[in-house]
């Protein structure tokens, strides 16, 4: 049985019209992959770049707080050093005092004697 020529055209256009179908399918599965793909890409960059942020801003604060602390400790180590030169100071006064009261004393002494 031979087809006609309206038989063979027929079956030309359905089977074009599913190729293009299939084609058509196939292009919005890879589009959609593609998209997807996309998607995911620009999560993955968007989450890095808000880690890398909150690192750098995590950064910064312990810079931060340890410029505070050695500042702090600086300071410490400052009022220590001006509190031990003050007794220093308050010692050196004493013993000049305690000398000269002694040297005085022995001043008057040979005096006295040689009064005597």
């Amino acid at each position: 049985m031979q087809k006609t020529g309206g038989e063979v055209k027929k079956s030309a256009d359905r089977a074009v019209h599913s190729v293009k179908d299939t084609a058509g399918h196939v292009a919005d599965s890879v589009r959609s992959t593609g998209q997807a793909a996309a998607d995911r890409i620009h999560h993955v960059t968007d989450t890095a770049r808000k880690g890398a942020k909150e690192t750098e801003a995590a950064a910064h604060d312990k810079v931060k707080g340890a410029k505070k602390d050695a500042a702090r400790g600086a300071s410490n180590w400052a009022d220590d050093a001006e509190q031990g030169i003050n007794r220093a100071a308050e010692q050196t006064k004493k013993g000049v005092d305690e000398t000269a009261g002694v040297s005085k004393s022995a001043v008057q002494g040979v005096r006295r004697n040689a009064q005597d």
